[in-house]
């Protein structure tokens, strides 16, 4: 059985570039004049982060064929979600985040940066499509980072998605 949060459905939540940078142990100025892919990269600000410090990212999701207006209107509840969901948990390391309000903070931080950033470069930084399919040509990225969609929702997806 599976152990720490379970989710019954997939859930819009964003990471920071900071978290990425640990998740990933990316430096970002080692990054300069790459090409950088972010898959499943849902309301995640590291595109708009990444972006406003000179390099290129450009993001990958199914939900960036959302008005901007839906994707907000699911961001809260969805982080309400998982805050009641980890409540409790004894697997969930708080090393990073201290504490569920600091990890509240960061998660609103990173969807409302997204979504600010979404709002003015959809289309471009910003590209709709589902898994497995990507509309991308071979080694058009120097980098390619996929993290949470891999890690949360392996009972969701079967390995030939994967």
């Amino acid at each position: 059985m599976k152990q720490g949060l379970v989710l019954d459905k997939v859930v819009l939540l964003g990471r920071t570039l900071d978290e990425y940078a640990r998740y990933f142990a990316l430096d970002p100025d080692a990054l300069a004049g790459a090409e950088i892919l972010d898959v499943a990269s849902g309301v995640s600000s590291f595109t708009a982060e990444a972006n406003a410090r000179g390099l290129r990212v450009t993001a990958f999701d199914r939900i960036y064929e959302l008005e901007p207006a839906v994707i907000q209107s699911r961001c809260e509840p969805d982080l309400e979600h998982i805050l009641k969901s980890i409540h409790g948990l004894t697997v969930y390391r708080w090393d990073f985040y201290k504490n569920p309000e600091n990890l509240r903070s960061l998660r609103e931080r990173a969807y409302k940066t997204f979504l600010a950033d979404y709002a003015q470069h959809r289309g471009a930084r910003y590209v709709a499509g589902s898994l497995p399919s990507l509309p991308f040509g071979n080694r058009q990225f120097d980098l390619t980072l996929v993290s949470y969609l891999l890690l949360v929702y392996e009972d969701h997806f079967d390995y030939r998605f994967h």
